[in-house]
């Protein structure tokens, strides 16, 4: 379950430049596709689902969700994350106005 700070860089990520190209390039590559069926898998952890798309192509929403997990955020937009944590917080940013050790 995630807390606020998880919700602050999930939030920092969507608005960034990055975030946003992010989310529109999957965004146009599902943009008027069909589903055309759905299919199942067992997993230790619970079911995985797999779009079937008309063009042939599918979705696995569970890969889905764990590349915009913000465990992975952190991971693959560490260095943006930090640049828009200090947008928020100037103040704390090393050597910047008010930066106190």
């Amino acid at each position: 379950m995630g807390d606020a700070s998880d919700l602050a860089d999930v939030a920092r990520f969507t608005r960034s430049p990055e975030g946003k190209r992010a989310l529109e390039k999957f965004q146009e590559s599902v943009t008027g596709k069909k589903i055309v069926g759905a299919s199942f898998c067992e997993l230790s952890t619970g079911v995985s689902i797999t779009l079937l798309l008309e063009d042939g192509d599918y979705l696995d929403l569970t890969t889905l969700e764990q590349a915009f997990s913000v465990e992975s955020l952190r991971d693959r937009y560490r260095a943006v994350l930090e640049r828009e944590y200090y947008v928020d917080f100037p103040e704390r940013k090393p050597g910047g106005p008010g930066w106190r050790r």
